[in-house]
């Protein structure tokens, strides 16, 4: 069964990071939103989500890491319809 994660917690959150990473399941996807928006331009943190397809609220980023794609607020939604399961992770 898939799971969306819906990521939004800045980089600095490593505690947090190791956890999402530890959930991330083969066919997972992640959402970065609010503070999580910062990870697309963080390397070391990006490495946490490697083979997971990445996506960045589009209203909310400056920079995004290779392989994130830019979604808006219809492609979240159409995203949690599509997914089994979300997981937020709120700091």
């Amino acid at each position: 069964m898939t799971t969306l994660h819906l990521v939004a917690f800045p980089p600095s959150r490593t505690d947090l990071l190791a956890q999402v990473s530890a959930c991330l399941g083969e066919q997972d996807e992640v959402v970065l939103l609010e503070a999580g928006v910062f990870i697309a331009s963080d390397a070391a943190a990006c490495a946490t989500f490697a083979g997971a397809r990445c996506y960045v609220l589009q209203d909310e980023h400056a920079h995004l890491a290779e392989g994130m794609v830019a979604i808006d607020w219809a492609a979240l939604i159409a995203l949690t319809e599509s997914h089994p399961r979300c997981l937020s992770w709120w700091p």
